[in-house]
């Protein structure tokens, strides 16, 4: 440089470089102008957007904010703090920094909440961190507005369906009806989730209701394991039946039974 303490001339040749992609060198010019350009809100997004090019998200998010504070924010256009925050996030989430990951993204959506597909990311966080009621909060968030998306129904499913198994472990049927309740109101043609709100309707003495489920269960399903289990309560259900006088339902709970091959009723 002709003029090396020309601190001006040091932060323009940091925006050439930074456009030409010369990420450490842009970040070498920026931090010696830097004492004079400190409360430029243009300079310190520029600083940490050389930054996060050359892959340092600390440095990154440390010099956004400073450029948010400066009023940046005010300035969509010019300075798309959203998508550097969102950019952020997903680089710390590159680096398995959840933590990190999860307060960009919270911010990006405070930020903008109209960017709701990002609660599906947290919402994969929290599955990821065991966290299920913020996870589920956060599916139900992305559903609001993505009502169709498979892949996130079957991901809520498996939150109520691995919820309502944990509590039947705990012996709280209660809680376990609500959570496979759940998981059917999401796929109501599940058989698991089915049969195990028929096996606590059959647990709590409601002999009937679990026979009718049971009943249904074994229309939708091919699946031998899961056949076999019905036929075992179904026949249990049977026996109930009779002993409560209700012969028909119990014809009706052995019915299934006959159709399967081989047979041993």
């Amino acid at each position: 440089l002709i003029d090396p303490d020309n601190q001006r001339l040091q932060y323009y040749l940091g925006i050439a470089l930074l456009t030409e992609q010369q990420y450490s060198d842009a970040i070498v010019e920026f931090r010696q102008a830097y004492s004079a350009f400190s409360t430029s809100a243009e300079a310190n997004y520029n600083l940490g957007l050389a930054y996060y090019q050359s892959g340092d998200p600390d440095n990154a998010l440390f010099y956004f904010e400073i450029a948010e504070d400066l009023g940046a924010l005010d300035q969509p256009d010019t300075f798309p703090l959203v998508n550097a925050y969102y950019n952020l996030g997903a680089a710390y989430l590159e680096q398995e920094a959840d933590a990190e990951a999860l307060k960009l993204f919270q911010k990006t959506l405070a930020i903008a909440p109209e960017r709701t597909e990002i609660y599906r990311i947290i919402g994969d966080i929290h599955t990821r961190n065991g966290a299920t009621s913020l996870a589920v909060e956060a599916y139900n968030a992305y559903l609001a507005s993505y009502p169709s998306d498979s892949e996130t129904l079957e991901a809520l499913f498996t939150l109520y369906y691995n919820s309502g198994l944990q509590t039947l472990e705990t012996n709280d049927l209660e809680q376990a009806r609500r959570s496979f309740e759940q998981a059917r109101c999401i796929l109501p043609e599940s058989p698991l989730a089915i049969y195990y709100v028929a096996y606590i309707d059959y647990s709590e003495g409601l002999i009937e209701d679990a026979s009718k489920k049971l009943q249904q269960v074994f229309s939708i399903t091919q699946d031998k394991e899961i056949r076999q289990n019905v036929a075992s309560l179904l026949y249990n259900c049977s026996i109930k039946l009779l002993k409560q006088r209700k012969p028909r339902q119990a014809l009706e709970a052995l019915y299934p039974l006959t159709t399967q091959e081989p047979t041993d009723i």
